[in-house]
């Protein structure tokens, strides 16, 4: 974005990509007015230009104007940041996953929501494409799920939290996680000696045939 004193004088402060390289310099160009330009290794491209307010550290976007299709205006107030400041627009930035190596786009809406809505610091930046952070995820809610259940079963003296216990194993298992499955075993035995029956059989079952595997 740039700032400028008026949109037929488009000359001023230029903000860029926040994941491209290349070293910045700041120039004079009025005493109330700066531009920043890219140096030889810059790989910024120019998308757009937005006019800022003059004069103040955190100059800010003058109202009424569009930006191009998939950016978004940040509302700074709902913002968490430090002293680099919010982020008054978002734009798709291009990342790589960290766990499976693709590349993928992250739209401006995602970040929008990651910084207004979840209220994420500002530096905070996604590192997992979308299939990839939904296996995390996944996994991190059957861990949760499976603690729970394994918090009620210690010393219950029905089945049902037992049984709760080696359904949230298999859940974890399936999700990727690991577990003890002696220990679950051991539970589904205890849970038929309570009364649990065909279904504690059938439980049993499948932990010992993920156990073989």
């Amino acid at each position: 974005m740039a700032r400028a004193r008026s949109p037929d004088d488009p000359i001023g402060i230029v903000s860029f990509h926040p994941q491209r390289r290349g070293t910045v310099t700041l120039e004079p160009i009025h005493p109330s007015l700066w531009r920043y330009r890219g140096g030889k290794d810059s790989d910024w491209r120019h998308v757009t230009t937005v006019y800022m307010t003059t004069g103040g550290c955190r100059p800010q976007v003058v109202p009424g104007q569009k930006l191009p299709k998939g950016y978004l205006w940040g509302e700074t107030d709902k913002q968490v940041f430090g002293m680099g400041g919010g982020q008054q627009i978002f734009g798709p930035l291009e990342l790589t996953c960290r766990d499976c190596g693709a590349a993928f786009v992250l739209p401006a809406r995602v970040q929008q929501h990651l910084y207004e809505v979840a209220r994420a610091y500002i530096d905070t930046m996604a590192r997992r494409c979308q299939p990839c952070a939904r296996k995390v995820n996944k996994l991190e809610a059957a861990r949760k799920a499976y603690a729970a259940v394994l918090a009620k079963a210690d010393g219950a003296l029905t089945w049902q939290p037992h049984l709760a216990v080696a359904r949230a194993t298999i859940e974890l298992l399936k999700a990727g996680g690991k577990v003890n499955l002696d220990r679950a075993i051991g539970i589904v035995r205890k849970a038929r000696k309570l009364g649990a029956g065909e279904l504690a059989d059938r439980l049993e079952a499948q932990l010992i045939a993920r156990r073989v595997k």
